[in-house]
C-alpha cells in the first residue's frame, strides 16, 4: 500500500466526545514516523499569496577570463522576489498552522524564521537554483490575520 483513507475528528472539551472534521489521504510512512496529511481547504480561515518580481537585477561573475583577452568569463544575473503570506483567521479562537513551501531559488529573508529546511540541487548539472522544502509554524490570532513574508533571488545565465 502506497496511500490510504484518514478521518480527522476535533474532541470536544466539554463533552468528551469526537466530532468529525474532515476526510484526507495519508501517503505511505514508516512506523513511529511523522506524516504530513493534506486536507481540504478550511472554508472559513483564508490566505492569500502575493510575489512581486524586484525590477533591477544584480550580476554576479560566476567564472574568471581563461586568457588576457577576456574569454571563458561567465556571468549570470540574481532577481529579486518577495513574497507574502497573510492568513485571516474570523474564528473566536487562535489557530496554529503549519506552513509548507518548495521555493526554487536562494532563500535570503524570512520572517518569522523557517523552522525547519530541507535543500536539494536539481538533476540538471546546470541548473543555477537548488529546491528548498521550507517549513514555518504560525499562530493567526482569534480574528485577526498573520503573516509570512520571505525574500529570495532566482539565478538566471547571462
Amino acid at each position: 500500500l502506497t496511500s490510504a483513507p484518514v478521518s480527522i475528528l476535533a474532541r470536544e472539551k466539554e463533552e468528551g466526545q469526537s466530532k468529525f472534521m474532515v476526510q484526507g489521504m495519508m501517503k505511505f510512512t514508516g512506523p513511529g514516523k511523522p506524516v504530513i496529511v493534506e486536507i481540504t481547504r478550511s472554508k472559513d480561515v483564508q490566505a492569500n499569496y502575493v510575489v512581486e518580481t524586484g525590477s533591477d537585477r544584480k550580476t554576479e561573475l560566476i567564472s574568471k577570463a581563461v586568457s588576457w583577452t577576456g574569454a571563458g568569463k561567465k556571468y549570470l544575473d540574481i532577481i529579486s522576489k518577495k513574497g507574502k503570506l497573510t492568513i485571516k483567521n474570523p474564528r473566536k479562537t487562535q489557530i496554529n498552522c503549519k506552513i509548507e513551501h518548495a521555493l526554487q531559488g536562494h532563500l535570503e529573508k524570512s520572517n518569522p524564521v523557517v523552522k525547519e529546511a530541507t535543500e536539494r540541487q536539481s538533476g540538471y548539472h546546470g541548473e543555477l537554483n537548488p529546491i528548498s522544502k521550507l517549513l514555518w509554524e504560525l499562530s493567526v490570532p482569534a480574528e485577526g490575520t498573520a503573516e509570512l513574508s520571505i525574500e529570495y533571488g532566482i539565478k538566471v545565465w547571462k
